[in-house]
């Protein structure tokens, strides 16, 4: 289910392109348009996801996002939708000649959606977390992160990882005052990402509401719903219309 949301988005702006190069449209292609211009005129919408991504919560050190979308936390990197690194929270970052140091400068005016500033501290909790869960990303290599003020934070390898800018791309950063143990985190996350929990029944249904404190472009929708189906059910819901956004066969 990787960047379900970009997937989404990246059907309707293929569909849009083609309407806007003048193509010839037969009744199906018009049809389909206009399912699309009323999907972006909506300010809620409900996406039909498998039910393993709304399974074992939302903490990023045991794995959530890994797959590109975090929704809920930010990250020091991400991907655009050519799959290129960008940057994130991560103003800039340099390397050692040795490979053995990275030393990112974060933003200044970022917060989390409980209006607490994120820091350097929050991302080096969130590397040094990772690693000692050590369920989902590889840090063997890692010795550890620490901030040297509010916006630098450095990460010491025992040898050169040329895989820690891809780990700096997946994983969200969590807040370190919100973080007293895993499953607590997970049922309650605290982010600084496009979008907040609303409410979350596990296994079942999630609902997230825009942050307003988000520092990047807000996202369009103002509630994202995700609700687990089966296949089959998600695709007789978006025939029918009670969804809206749906990954299937």
């Amino acid at each position: 289910m990787k960047k379900i949301l970009k997937i989404g988005i990246s059907v309707v702006a293929v569909t849009l392109m083609f309407s806007f190069l003048g193509c010839e449209k037969n009744s199906s292609e018009i049809k389909e348009a206009s399912k699309i211009e009323r999907l972006e005129n909506k300010e809620e919408i409900i996406v039909g996801v498998g039910q393993s991504m709304l399974q074992k919560g939302f903490d990023p050190c045991k794995g959530w996002g890994n797959y590109g979308v975090t929704l809920i936390q930010s990250k020091l990197l991400d991907f655009d939708f050519e799959n290129n690194i960008i940057k994130d929270l991560a103003e800039n970052y340099e390397v050692s000649e040795d490979g053995k140091t990275w030393i990112f400068k974060i933003r200044e005016d970022v917060k989390f959606s409980d209006g607490q500033k994120l820091t350097a501290k929050d991302v080096a909790f969130t590397f040094n977390k990772t690693k000692e869960i050590g369920t989902t990303f590889d840090f063997k290599l890692l010795e550890k992160a620490e901030a040297l003020d509010d916006k630098t934070v450095k990460f010491t390898f025992s040898a050169p990882s040329s895989t820690f800018i891809y780990n700096a791309a997946n994983l969200g950063i969590v807040a370190e005052h919100a973080y007293k143990d895993s499953n607590t985190y997970s049922l309650n996350p605290i982010g600084s990402g496009p979008y907040k929990l609303v409410s979350y029944t596990q296994g079942q249904q999630l609902i997230l509401d825009r942050n307003e404190e988000y520092y990047g472009t807000k996202p369009k929708f103002k509630r994202l719903t995700l609700v687990t189906m089966t296949p089959d059910t998600a695709l007789a819901s978006i025939k029918a219309g009670d969804i809206d956004i749906v990954n299937v066969s």
